[in-house]
């Protein structure tokens, strides 16, 4: 049997190896976002970076479009981008504040961070964004101009739709 101070001190290693592979993360999506602005997957014949990440390292195309989304995202926003540079910030927490930071709110979704499970952070942040939308009034007429659904009957009794959506 563990004694208890040996479970403390694995606990201690635990988090320290999950932040030292979040840190490593951070470099795989500075690397990643390099690769992707210099068309890299391209000139390997693939036909966008989602893929090549799904050939060259096993990733699903859902995984490496999010890797890819957050990579992008991080550019943008300095300080997540340093957080998770030192391994101070998951990359699962990471990924939710890129959904809903600009360079306006990161202080505060970083803060929130600190103080909040994964999961937590995953619903402020879903909330977030939902509040945006509310507010956020479309781009009236330039918006309204171009969304469309148009009916048509077929000959044959078929029924073909044709639609422009947010």
């Amino acid at each position: 049997m563990i004694m208890s101070v040996d479970l403390e001190s694995l606990g201690e290693r635990i988090a320290t190896h999950a932040a030292h592979l979040d840190a490593a993360t951070h470099t795989l999506l500075a690397d990643l976002r390099e690769f992707d602005a210099a068309g890299g997957w391209y000139k390997q014949g693939a036909h966008s970076c989602a893929e090549w990440l799904s050939w060259r390292v096993s990733w699903s195309m859902g995984t490496a479009r999010e890797h890819l989304r957050v990579a992008r995202r991080l550019a943008e926003l300095p300080l997540i981008d340093d957080a998770l540079r030192r391994g101070a910030l998951s990359y699962c927490k990471v990924r939710a504040i890129t959904r809903v930071a600009t360079p306006a709110n990161e202080a505060t979704l970083l803060e929130d961070a600190h103080h909040a499970t994964g999961s937590q952070l995953e619903r402020i942040c879903r909330k977030y964004a939902a509040v945006v939308r509310a507010s956020k009034e479309p781009e009236e007429a330039y918006d309204r101009e171009r969304r469309y659904v148009r009916r048509q009957d077929l000959d044959d009794g078929m029924v073909k739709l044709e639609a422009v959506l947010h």
